[in-house]
């Protein structure tokens, strides 16, 4: 009497732990995975353009009449929009940050170089040049992970 009720119990057993199988988990997280790419190319796409209208915005100023603090504040945002850029981009699938890091690290190094004091042309031309560049580079890799089409 007792072994049909332990058999019973077992097979209750079984067909519950066959139930809770990683089939369905697994599927599960893929659809995550896919819906957090997707997202995440979003975000990159994003933080691209917006570093590509902060690098076209510097490149439209005029070294005759901007002061270095507008310099300043502009090459601040334009390196902060850049951070963003590499900050998602290491959430994407497939996209070289260390050529992102390199690239921010050379804009960096020329808002670095803008004197404190003096002329606004040099180092205005200065982080110009390596704006353009890094947004260049960007922009590269932007389309390699399927972000349409930028102004650089």
């Amino acid at each position: 009497m007792r072994f049909p009720l332990l058999a019973a119990m077992l097979a209750a057993t079984v067909v519950a732990c066959a139930a809770c199988g990683g089939g369905g988990k697994s599927g599960g997280s893929s659809t995550t995975s896919t819906t957090t790419q997707s997202a995440a190319k979003q975000t990159f796409c994003t933080d691209v353009s917006t570093f590509e209208t902060s690098a076209n915005n510097l490149k439209n100023l005029d070294p005759s009449s901007t002061t270095l603090s507008q310099l300043k504040t502009s090459a601040k945002t334009l390196v902060d929009d850049g951070k963003a850029v590499v900050s998602s981009g290491k959430d994407l699938a497939g996209v070289n940050v260390s050529e992102l890091r390199s690239s921010l690290g050379s804009l960096q190094s020329a808002v670095k170089s803008i004197p404190s004091s003096g002329s606004v042309k040099a180092g205005l031309q200065k982080v110009q040049s390596a704006a353009s560049s890094t947004a260049q580079t960007f922009a590269s890799v932007a389309k390699n992970a399927g972000c349409s089409s930028s102004s650089y």
